[in-house]
């Protein structure tokens, strides 16, 4: 793992370029309006201060200060913890590296979902990172952003921030864009589908963009690792949610099991490598066909 603070074209071009809550059931979640949702704190006090922040955005001017160049490749002896600056943000029942992967599983709960973080501080960013799955029918595996160091509704602050999901345990399975707001996590985009085979490699990456003020461009896609990455993005999303406008984070991995506690011992593995972020690759349009 690599912390990097150089200008983006110091990056060799292959990571510039990539490498190759509606609980319980994480159905189709309900997008809530910015005034129905509850503070991250859970009162009305509005936003907590940074000191509240696990995760709080780093000075531009601190030395070595994380500033949207971050490469993780999960190097490392097999059972080793992940590497620093990782932590457990919650949910966690496995994480540690195996032949050059971060592997990572949920305990089974009513709600299964592990999540591991990195305190980046970043607003605008394109993320991606390699993707494997064991059991894919019952599993989906998201990259995080803007993440404020939160889990669901059992930190404080409550969970925060945009994310791409490949969700494979949908029918059909395919990749979306979510949101976490006062630790509810909530669909933004219809399915697209990708056919999703266990122990293959795919590459998924999530971009956010501050258009202005008051909006921001969200775009995802997935591929099959080690193929060229589609020029399209599979999923586009302009959310105007107030309280992640212009909002800077941490990157968080997740992965997500549709096992709950009392149905199998364990969940399946989800295994991820070769994760690097850059700022955003090309410069955003606003789409003009959506509805947000």
């Amino acid at each position: 793992m690599r912390r990097m603070s150089q200008s983006y074209w110091g990056l060799p071009l292959w990571l510039a370029l990539g490498v190759g809550c509606s609980e319980p059931d994480r159905g189709p979640g309900v997008p809530h309006d910015a005034a129905d949702a509850p503070d991250e704190d859970g009162d009305s006090s509005g936003e907590p201060s940074d000191a509240e922040h696990p995760f709080p955005a780093a000075a531009p001017s601190a030395p070595d200060a994380y500033d949207c160049f971050f490469v993780e490749t999960f190097d490392g002896p097999t059972g080793a913890p992940w590497p620093e600056p990782w932590e457990p943000l919650g949910g966690v029942g496995a994480a540690d590296l195996r032949s050059g992967w971060g592997r990572l599983a949920p305990e089974l709960t009513k709600y299964s979902l592990a999540r591991m973080g990195a305190p980046i501080g970043c607003r605008d960013f394109s993320a991606v990172v390699t993707v494997m799955f064991a059991d894919p029918q019952t599993q989906g595996a998201a990259i995080y952003g803007r993440q404020n160091g939160g889990y669901l509704r059992e930190t404080t602050p409550f969970g925060r921030g945009y994310s791409v999901f490949s969700e494979a345990f949908r029918d059909p399975a395919g990749v979306g864009l979510w949101r976490e707001l006062g630790g509810i996590e909530q669909d933004l985009t219809p399915v697209a589908p990708f056919e999703i085979i266990p122990f293959v490699p795919y590459s998924m990456r999530l971009q956010v963009t501050q258009i202005d003020a008051s909006q921001t461009l969200l775009q995802g896609k997935l591929w099959k690792a080690g193929e060229p990455e589609p020029a399209a993005w599979d999923v586009v999303f302009v959310d105007t949610q107030t309280s992640l406008q212009g909002a800077e984070g941490g990157i968080a991995l997740d992965v997500w099991s549709v096992l709950v506690e009392g149905e199998a011992a364990a969940a399946y593995d989800v295994y991820f490598d070769d994760l690097v972020v850059t700022p955003p690759l090309t410069k955003p349009e606003l789409p003009t066909d959506l509805s947000i």
